[in-house]
Parts: structure tokens; C-alpha cells; sequence
């Protein structure tokens, strides 16, 4: 295939991929609300993009997906997420962008340094840390920026256990178990593209 044709695939499968991103977090939004925040339901094409394209491209669709949760968080479609927007707009805003960012970028490496010797592992590993750092990173944020409402929520509990048990408990079990499952169709993706290991980039 001649760079142009490896180039327009590429970007076609960016656009397909960011097309899904958009319409899956959107009707997690509305529809998968758990404990106060939506499911985060856009990470599979994120891992997806991140090891067909690299991880530059991975950062690119979680960036996507975090305009969309800063929307949905500014416009009040996340409620809980609209408190923190409004006690801290700016931070909320780029806590968003950060974690959608960094779940894109870090499967990307990992599929990078497995994915030609161990498709399988490499494609689950991918799968597995973007609800890890999605998750991880959100809920540093609140713990670093935002200990008065952590404080409120947990309603006189322990905040340690309300923040585990409550705030992230459910949503990272459900994203983590949906993203386990659906390593297998990652795998069976990068294989029916023909894929090698992208170089870092």
C-alpha cells in the first residue's frame, strides 16, 4: 500500500473510531449513571485506536473522550460532575482532559512494548490499564483538589471507604470487567487489520 493509501486508512480509522468514542460516552451519559458518575463506556475503541494507531493517536481519541465528560460535566448531564465543575471549573475541566488523555496514551505503550511478541497479553494489558488510569487519576483528582466536597459526600464515613467503596467502587469494577472481557475483540480487531507492533511515537 503507497503512504497516501496508508494514510488515508489511518485517518478514516481515526474518524470511525472518534465517531464511537463520541456516541458511546454520550449515551453513557444519559443512560449508564452509576453512583453519580456514567460509566465510562468509550474506552474500548480508545485501546483500540491507541494500539492500530499508536499512542499518539490513543491520546487524541482520550481527549475526545474527555471534552465530552468536561461538557457533560459543565452543562449539569453529570451530576455529580457538575459539582465539582462548579466548585472548581478550570481544574474539573482539565482533570477530564488529563485522564482521558493519559487512558489512551498509556495502552498505547503497553501494546507497544507486548503487542508483537504477545498479541493476547499485549492486548489485554491495553485493555485493562485505561479504566486503571481513567479511574486512577479522576480519583487522585478529587482526593488533591476537591477535599471539601470529597468531605461533604461522604457524609461523616470514612472518607477513604467512601471514596473506594461509593464514589469508584462500582464504575471501576464494571469499566474493568467490560474492558477484561472485551480484550479478546481488541485482539481479534488488530489481527483482522493485519497489525504489527506500532513503533512509540
Amino acid at each position: 500500500m503507497t503512504y497516501t493509501g496508508k494514510r488515508t486508512r489511518r485517518l478514516a480509522g481515526l474518524a470511525l473510531l472518534t465517531g464511537l468514542v463520541l456516541v458511546l460516552q454520550t449515551c453513557a451519559t444519559f443512560f449508564l449513571n452509576l453512583g453519580g458518575f456514567p460509566i465510562t463506556a468509550a474506552l474500548i475503541p480508545i485501546v483500540v485506536g491507541a494500539a492500530l494507531y499508536g499512542p499518539a493517536a490513543g491520546a487524541c481519541l482520550g481527549a475526545v473522550f474527555g471534552i465530552v465528560t468536561a461538557l457533560a460535566c459543565g452543562l449539569g448531564l453529570d451530576p455529580a460532575g457538575y459539582i465539582l465543575f462548579t466548585a472548581r471549573p478550570l481544574m474539573t475541566t482539565a482533570l477530564c482532559l488529563l485522564k482521558g488523555i493519559l487512558a489512551g496514551w498509556l495502552p498505547g505503550l503497553v501494546y507497544a512494548a507486548l503487542g508483537r511478541r504477545h498479541p493476547t497479553r499485549g492486548g489485554f494489558l491495553a485493555s485493562v490499564s485505561a479504566p486503571v488510569v481513567n479511574t486512577g487519576v479522576f480519583a487522585a483528582g478529587v482526593v488533591l483538589f476537591y477535599p471539601a466536597v470529597l468531605e461533604a459526600w461522604a457524609g461523616g464515613t470514612s472518607v477513604a471507604y467512601y471514596l473506594v467503596a461509593v464514589l469508584i467502587g462500582v464504575n471501576f469494577l464494571v469499566e474493568f470487567t467490560v474492558n477484561a472481557v472485551l480484550s479478546t475483540v481488541v485482539v481479534r480487531v488488530l489481527s483482522a487489520y493485519g497489525h504489527r507492533n506500532p513503533r512509540r511515537r
